[in-house]
């Protein structure tokens, strides 16, 4: 049931197979699934997440598309709800949706105005990307942060995932700083930052463009960053910006999915042209490929 409603919530289309276990499995003590399909309204379409965070309406509806046309083909009655919620809505101009994210015991972790298109106001900025959700595990399960520590996220994007995320789970920090260079992104951070209700103290959002040498003085302990190396047109700006900011003894960790060799290999280049010494790690996360960086100034610099 877990996975079922962490998919709704996700906007994910439905693992039919899944789905087909789980009823196989509730059949036995619930022949008619009545009992079944209250509890998954109870947890999707009735829960206080949703009405307050309601997903997007046309996943809705083909989450609920999905959930009856397999409640057909074992013959039970279907409740009236499951059918309303199946019927296909378009997306309200101007209305907000939510992707909710959750622990794995199914505690909701925090929930995020994201977009379904993979460019909105010319920015890739405003959804959750994979590597935020890695990293978000990595400091979590590392205990890499500490009390005292004051963190800095470039690129963070509109949904700032990975910080909200961090403070919402209360990890040791003192305050997470998130920056992105777009305004639109800005704007959207602000947003989901007050639908989270984080303590004011807690964060800081700023501007900081990579283009621009200029780059504004930050007090921080710590740099990190997910899903940010991905085009080779910015990369070496992603790493004149870490060398001006980056000051000895001090880490930058980033995390990325890799994506195709040349990225990479463009990124990691970059770094040494400017200085920074780095590790890497490949890990599996999700069906993706992880790289994880770890970066600090050369001591000679």
């Amino acid at each position: 049931m877990e996975e079922i409603v962490k998919s709704f919530f996700l906007w994910k289309p439905l693992d039919r197979n899944l789905l087909h276990d789980v009823i196989t499995k509730v059949l036995e003590s619930d022949p008619s699934l009545e009992n079944f399909q209250h509890r998954l309204l109870d947890r999707t379409t009735k829960s206080d997440t949703f009405q307050q965070f309601p997903v997007h309406s046309e996943s809705k509806s083909y989450f609920f598309q999905t959930l009856l046309a397999l409640l057909e083909k074992f013959k039970v009655d279907i409740l009236d709800e499951v059918y309303e919620n199946a019927v296909p809505i378009s997306a309200s101009e101007g209305q907000h949706y939510f992707k909710s994210y959750f622990f794995k015991d199914g505690v909701h972790l925090c929930s995020l105005l994201e977009t379904k298109t993979f460019v909105s106001h010319g920015t890739t900025g405003l959804k959750t990307w994979p590597a935020a959700e890695y990293l978000f595990e990595y400091l979590q399960e590392n205990k890499i942060l500490t009390m005292s520590q004051k963190v800095l996220e470039i690129g963070s994007g509109g949904t700032g995932f990975l910080g909200i995320a961090c403070l919402k789970k209360k990890l040791p920090m003192s305050e997470w700083i998130f920056t992105d260079h777009s305004e639109a992104v800005l704007v959207s951070l602000k947003d989901n930052v007050t639908h989270n209700k984080l303590q004011p103290s807690t964060w800081k959002i700023s501007k900081l463009d990579w283009e621009d040498e200029k780059t504004v003085e930050f007090d921080y302990d710590i740099i990190v960053g997910s899903d940010i190396v991905f085009d080779v047109r910015i990369i070496d700006d992603l790493s004149r910006t870490l060398k001006r900011l980056m000051r000895k003894g001090q880490k930058t960790i980033i995390a990325n999915v890799e994506r195709n060799v040349a990225t990479k290999e463009a990124f990691e280049t970059s770094l040494a042209r400017n200085g920074l010494e780095f590790n890497v790690q490949r890990n599996d996360f999700n069906d993706n490929i992880m790289l994880l960086y770890q970066i600090e100034m050369q001591a000679n610099n």
